[in-house]
């Protein structure tokens, strides 16, 4: 265990990926599999999409940073439709402005109700991106299920590029489990731990723990601790927003490196909800 601390403490951070993408909230979360997901669900746990009504938009900012550089940089904007009909639809474009693969994703989502507590989801992914000796032009897929096992108990189940797209240093395909305890509309906990195949012979193991006070209804406050081996180390991670009553929301997301000091990541998160109906 002191020599893996000691090797992340003294190698650089590998840049995050494709599957790493995130908003705000679920960066300063952390760990948030087996809670009620905002728009970025479509990038972690599609069926959690589907247990919230609601139309809802959002534009995502992230930057992460390594000392003086920046080790990567994307804008998101999705939208999410769990309102008009008994299918949650959900789409995401991303552009990665920065990093060692330069490009953009589009994520499509579909998620429902199997009953009044059990959901399932599923999203379709295309990835464009240019690295060096590397051109990415794929497809990917991700499922989701997502169980209220009792009003205050949730439990979540995600499997993540699961088609047979090559190019494992961005779509690598990995599996997912978490359990949340609490209600989103006061105070939850949440434990997720995930395993990445990175390679056939080669698995990194990713676990992490975050925390969600809603404040007067109106101000969420947010804790995480994430430990990732592909990331290669410790974190934590904060943040904050504010619910305004016309509907619109405002997330902010920090993540700094226990190992590293220079190592730290930040996001924006700007939401528009319309007819919802929770």
């Amino acid at each position: 265990m002191c020599a893996s601390g000691l090797a992340w403490a003294n190698s650089a951070p590998l840049p995050p990926t494709v599957t790493d993408l995130v908003g705000a909230r679920g960066l300063s979360l952390s760990g948030y599999l087996a809670m009620p997901q905002s728009n970025d669900g479509i990038f972690v746990n599609p069926a959690g999409l589907a247990v919230r009504h609601r139309y809802s938009l959002e534009g995502n900012f992230l930057l992460d940073r390594v000392g003086g550089d920046t080790d990567g940089q994307w804008m998101s904007a999705s939208v999410v439709d769990s309102q008009s009909t008994g299918v949650t639809g959900g789409f995401a474009y991303t552009r990665l402005s920065k990093g060692p693969f330069p490009g953009w994703t589009a994520h499509l989502a579909l998620a429902a109700p199997l009953t009044d507590s059990f959901f399932v989801g599923v999203t379709g992914k295309y990835v464009s991106l240019d690295g060096p000796g590397e051109q990415v032009r794929t497809i990917s897929g991700d499922v989701g299920a997502f169980w209220q096992v009792m009003p205050m108990v949730t439990v979540a189940a995600a499997g993540y590029n699961l088609l047979p797209a090559g190019h494992r240093s961005q779509l690598f395909p990995g599996v997912g489990g978490g359990i949340g305890l609490g209600s989103d509309r006061g105070f939850q906990l949440s434990a997720d731990y995930r395993a990445n195949f990175v390679t056939p012979k080669k698995t990194e193991n990713r676990m992490a723990v975050g925390a969600e006070f809603l404040l007067a209804d109106m101000f969420p406050i947010r804790a995480g601790f994430l430990q990732d081996d592909r990331l290669g180390g410790k974190f934590w991670s904060a943040g904050a927003g504010i619910v305004t009553p016309n509907g619109v929301a405002l997330d902010l997301g920090y993540r700094q490196q226990l190992d590293r000091s220079d190592h730290r990541t930040m996001a924006v998160t700007i939401k528009f909800f319309l007819f919802t109906n929770q």
